[in-house]
């Protein structure tokens, strides 16, 4: 592959496959999707018919493919540990969903095979690039906040009807429902958090604790669904809470708070994040049709001895503090999945396997990231101990973001 030709991409997983056919397109020539691969001939057979993207059922297959320069994994995310170091052993650069791994042996596995390989591994942490994020991260960078005291960064999304498959046998979600516990999806919460805080780089999470709620809401979906003879209709049956909150804190002092809710009765809101600093406050917008909002001393209504009293919308300081990677291309994002965060993702990664940049989620970050699943479970079992979170991430050259 020379600089100028473009990425041919495959996506393992084929019901996301559309998704990154749509960015590949907002992207223009950089790269284009080439192939799916799903073991699921239900999933295969829309792209059959599609001119130039093959079809494999096979990974080992698909990865034999020399005219495959990377792969993106949209497959059940505990697979995505193993299918990304078979697949750099295979000598493709590898677009992860989220998470990296779930346990500390996978991330160090994980960590190890990249390096071995000096091949460009990204975690495609979608969040991260959404417009209001991306301007949180401009003003931090640029100082806005002042000191940062304290984040949030929350997942509350009812999945119980991803659990089951119409026949009542439950899908891979459903069994990580049935057989984990702790938090399984940490990073579409803490992704935009640890970049505001720097982490891995400047700081790193140094410690946390867990604590679950009790299981309740899956049997009684369970119930309602299937009926009471389901094997999932007891509240026994289930190992993970209905609710795990975890508090971490991290090396600098700041404390970060995390709800992950799977299976609660309410409308979703995946994307609930707060960050507090010594001159500035932001909070997510509460639904999908809210602004999200900050207040900002100096800018923002405050009485006369510079308390704040109201909160401004975010969008409200955009001229002065859009971020210059959505100022320049946030017309192109909107294209694509995510609220442009497909795009977004899939050009750093582009980028990157051409080494125009480093992708700022690389490796270690995503390891950053997604050892929490472990840990919160191991806090959890300790009886909500507090527990250290080992450097499985080392200090990586700053990334251009």
């Amino acid at each position: 592959m020379s600089h100028h030709d473009q990425i041919r991409l495959a996506v393992v997983g084929a019901g996301r496959g559309r998704c990154y056919a749509d960015a590949a397109v907002a992207l223009g020539a950089g790269a284009r999707l080439a192939a799916v691969c799903d073991v699921r001939e239900e999933a295969l057979a829309p792209w059959r018919s599609v001119a130039d993207v093959r079809s494999f059922d096979r990974l080992d297959a698909l990865l034999a493919d020399d005219r495959i320069d990377a792969i993106v994994l949209a497959t059940p995310a505990p697979l995505h540990a193993r299918q990304a170091i078979q697949a750099l052993a295979a000598g493709k650069h590898v677009l992860s969903e989220v998470p990296s791994a779930y346990s500390l042996d996978e991330c160090a596995d994980l960590v190890a095979a990249v390096d071995r390989s000096g091949l460009t591994y990204m975690l495609g942490e979608n969040y991260c690039f959404r417009r209001d994020c991306m301007m949180v991260e401009e003003m931090v960078r640029r100082g806005v906040f002042g000191d940062i005291v304290s984040a949030e960064g929350h997942y509350i999304h009812d999945c119980r009807e991803l659990m089951f498959h119409p026949d009542g046998t439950e899908t891979w979600r459903g069994e990580m429902f049935r057989t984990r516990r702790g938090n399984i999806y940490p990073t579409h919460s803490l992704g935009p958090v640890a970049r505001w805080l720097d982490i891995p780089g400047s700081d790193r999470f140094a410690r946390l604790s867990s604590w679950g709620s009790r299981a309740l809401n899956a049997s009684a979906y369970a119930r309602r669904a299937f009926g009471d003879s389901h094997p999932g209709a007891r509240p026994e049956a289930w190992s993970m809470p209905d609710r795990v909150t975890t508090v971490l804190g991290t090396e600098r002092g700041v404390i970060v708070t995390h709800h992950f809710d799977p299976v609660s009765p309410r409308p979703h809101h995946m994307a609930d994040y707060q960050l507090q600093g010594t001159r500035a406050a932001f909070t997510a917008a509460a639904d999908a049709e809210g602004d999200p909002l900050v207040w900002i001393a100096g800018k923002s209504p405050a009485n006369a001895r510079g308390i704040a009293t109201a909160w401004d919308p975010l969008w409200k300081h955009a001229d002065e503090f859009e971020h210059p990677s959505w100022r320049a291309h946030g017309q192109d994002a909107m294209r694509a999945g995510h609220g442009g965060g497909d795009f977004f993702v899939l050009r750093e990664f582009v980028d990157a396997i051409r080494g125009e940049r480093l992708p700022s989620i690389d490796v270690r970050a995503g390891v950053a990231w997604s050892c929490i699943s472990a840990l919160s479970a191991a806090s959890i079992a300790a009886g909500n101990a507090t527990v250290a979170v080992p450097d499985v991430a080392a200090p990586r050259a700053a990334a251009t973001r």
